[in-house]
């Protein structure tokens, strides 16, 4: 289990209360999709993810995007419990979609750079701290069936 400072915990939760969810998750789905992509092997049903505009202008793009954050939204809320939590996730990305573990991070890392553009100067470097120490969490939980 992670200890959290109760800084860590402040600062997650401000950034998260900061964020725009029908904006953050749609552009960093997206993001990783174009920074990487063999991670559209798993999309396949989306339709055109031909180039970026097809990426940025797909429906179904965005609409995953939004439930990636809202299941994020649920580690924010059990960040003490973050890997049974993400359990079911873990089982479901592993034994059923078959998701290269890696992705979580790759997916982590481009919310990180759009959490960033959003919140600007505000994204200092020990909020920026706090955010990947949660996003690594997140990462873990979501990996933890492929151990």
């Amino acid at each position: 289990m992670v200890e959290w400072t109760d800084a860590e915990r402040k600062a997650i939760k401000d950034v998260w209360g900061k964020l725009k969810g029908d904006i953050i998750g749609p552009q960093a789905l997206a993001r990783c999709l174009i920074v990487y992509p063999w991670t559209q092997r798993y999309f396949g049903s989306f339709g055109s993810l031909s180039d970026a505009a097809a990426i940025m202008a797909n429906k179904k793009v965005a609409a995953h995007g939004k439930v990636v954050l809202n299941g994020l939204g649920r580690a924010v809320q059990s960040m003490d419990d973050i890997k049974n939590t993400y359990a079911p996730l873990s089982v479901l990305h592993s034994e059923k979609l078959h998701v290269d573990p890696d992705n979580f991070r790759l997916l982590g890392d481009c919310l990180t750079i759009v959490v960033a553009s959003q919140l600007g100067r505000a994204f200092t470097p020990d909020i920026q701290a706090a955010w990947q120490k949660f996003l690594a969490v997140v990462v873990s939980a979501l990996g933890k069936q492929y151990h």
